[in-house]
C-alpha cells in the first residue's frame, strides 16, 4: 500500500470518478518528470482570471562545468532555505545542494493543484540546453505563446538566480583589474541575526522610469560596514521582465 492503510479499499466516498494523487508535492511532482531541471525553491501560488488556483514553478538549466567560471551555491541555500511552500519543508532534490558555475531561467512550469498536472512552457527558446531537452521531449515542453496573457501577468524575475546574481555581483561590479585584485571595493549583503538578507519584492518607481513597477530588490553594504552602498532590482513588468 503507497497510502499504509486498506481504508482507501473499504470507503464509500470512493466512486467511479475519483482519482488519487500519489506525488502531491508540486516539486516532486515536477522533478519526477524533468530531473534534468534545477526548481526555484520559492514557487508563486496564482489565481487566474476564471478563478482557478494555480501555482508557478520557475525552472532552471544549470551546469558545474563551464570552462573559468567561479562555482557557487545552488538557489536553495542562497536564498537561506526559506520558501513561502509549505512552511518551508521541501523535498530533498539533489539539484538544489550541488555547486554550479552556470544557471539559466528559460522555464516556466504552471501545476494545477486539482489535478496535479504540470505545464511545461518555455521562455527563451535561445537557452542551448533546454533547446536540447525540447529536441529529446517534444511533447512536454509548449512555447510561451500557448501560456496565454493571462498566466503571463504573473511572470516575475525569480529569487533564486536573483540572489545567485547578486552574491556573485559583490565583487565582481569592480570594473578596475587594479582594484578588483586587491578587492578594494569589496560590497556584502545585509545582515539579520547573522544570516544575509534575503531579496524581497517591492513596488517602486527606478531612477529614470516614468511609473513604479514590481521589482525584487537587495541592498548592498561595504564589506564589514553597516552603511548603504549600492542596491540590485531584478525587474518583473511588463517587457522589463528579466532586466536588471
Amino acid at each position: 500500500y503507497h497510502f499504509g492503510t486498506p481504508k482507501i479499499f473499504l470507503s464509500d466516498a470512493i466512486g467511479p470518478q475519483s482519482r488519487i494523487l500519489i506525488h502531491r508535492n508540486i516539486f516532486t511532482i515536477v522533478h519526477n518528470l524533468a530531473p534534468y531541471l534545477t526548481l526555484d525553491p520559492d514557487p508563486v501560488p496564482l489565481v487566474t482570471s476564471d478563478g482557478r488556483l494555480l501555482w508557478m514553478i520557475d525552472a532552471y538549466t544549470t551546469s558545474s562545468h563551464v570552462p573559468y567560471s567561479k562555482e557557487v551555491p545552488g538557489p536553495l541555500a542562497m536564498i537561506n532555505a526559506r520558501s513561502h511552500f509549505s512552511g518551508g519543508h521541501l523535498p530533498a532534490l539533489r539539484s538544489w545542494h550541488r555547486e554550479i558555475n552556470m544557471i539559466h531561467n528559460p522555464v516556466r512550469i504552471i501545476v494545477d493543484p486539482q489535478s496535479g498536472v504540470p505545464t511545461f512552457y518555455v521562455t527563451d527558446p535561445s537557452d542551448p540546453m533546454i533547446a536540447t531537452y525540447r529536441a529529446i521531449f517534444p511533447d512536454l515542453y509548449k512555447p510561451m505563446e500557448m501560456m496565454g496573457s493571462d498566466l503571463q501577468s504573473h511572470l516575475r524575475f525569480p529569487p533564486g538566480i536573483f540572489s545567485i546574481i547578486a552574491r556573485v555581483y559583490e565583487s565582481y561590479h569592480m570594473t578596475d583589474p587594479h582594484t578588483f585584485f586587491n578587492r578594494e571595493d569589496l560590497w556584502s549583503l545585509p545582515s539579520r541575526n547573522e544570516e544575509p538578507m534575503s531579496p524581497y519584492y517591492t513596488v517602486m518607481r527606478l531612477p529614470g522610469s516614468a511609473k513604479e513597477e514590481y521589482v525584487l530588490m537587495l541592498p548592498y553594504t561595504p564589506s564589514q560596514r553597516q552603511n548603504l552602498s549600492a542596491w540590485l532590482v531584478g525587474r518583473s513588468d511588463g517587457n522589463h521582465l528579466g532586466g536588471m
